[in-house]
């Protein structure tokens, strides 16, 4: 008896230290969706609310997508990169569209 109570109490405490680390993984992973959320929308781009993952039951979710979790994190970093590098150099040409128009404007005057 002692040792059924003893093996179920550990079962049991490995159960809640599995769940506390899946809590804390969502948490993280939710806080990452909402940064790259956030990122997104400068470029026009919008993701929907990481509260949706939630309303899913737990039969649905897959044990081994956890696996490819860093691959697509890489892959979305990568994304995450490019998407701003394009940011970038579209600022870089619409300053210098917008200096080309000041010297257009400001030529327009002089022969005035």
């Amino acid at each position: 008896m002692d040792d059924d109570l003893r093996e179920m109490r550990l079962s049991l405490l490995m159960e809640i230290e599995r769940r506390k680390q899946a809590e804390e993984t969502l948490e993280i992973w939710q806080k990452e969706w909402k940064k790259l959320s956030h990122h997104l929308s400068y470029v026009a781009l919008s993701l929907p609310s990481p509260s949706i993952a939630e309303d899913t039951d737990d039969s649905s979710v897959d044990p081994g997508a956890e696996l490819a979790l860093p691959v697509l994190k890489s892959a979305k970093n990568l994304e995450i990169a490019r998407l701003s590098d394009r940011v970038q150099y579209y600022e870089a040409a619409n300053r210098e569209m917008s200096q080309r128009n000041q010297e257009a404007i400001e030529m327009s005057r002089q022969q005035r």
